[in-house]
């Protein structure tokens, strides 16, 4: 996936991204599959949802190899690197979840044995 040219980390995909207003290129590909591109035109402060079909298989050639996959379907080009913070945060969540289910528990057997 790229829009303008630009390679789109698969963890931004059907995650709400900020984009300046104007005309973008969004173009999907993989090799193998024919290329989907589609050129939208955002305006400012509107919402737009653009969905990508399932890629058709690429058209085989007459000897039945594939037909070679041009430049930019070959190399994505740099795809930015996913920040961890979400990472952190979630493993942040997730030992806090623990440590209050545990506290739950010393209180639940506290009171049991008070009976």
């Amino acid at each position: 996936m790229a829009r303008d040219g630009t390679a789109i980390a698969a963890a931004a995909l059907g995650v709400a991204v900020y984009v300046d207003a104007g005309q973008h290129e969004i173009v999907a590909s993989a090799p193998g599959f024919a290329r989907f591109t589609k050129v939208v035109t955002l305006v400012a402060g509107k919402t737009e949802t653009l969905a990508i079909p399932s890629l058709t298989a690429a058209a085989a050639s007459s000897d039945g190899s594939k037909l070679p996959v041009d430049a930019a379907e070959a190399s994505a080009g740099p795809v930015a690197a996913v920040s961890s913070t979400r990472a952190y945060i979630a493993i942040g969540v997730g030992a806090v979840g623990v440590a209050t289910v545990g506290v739950g528990f010393l209180f639940g057997a506290n009171a049991r044995s008070d009976r």
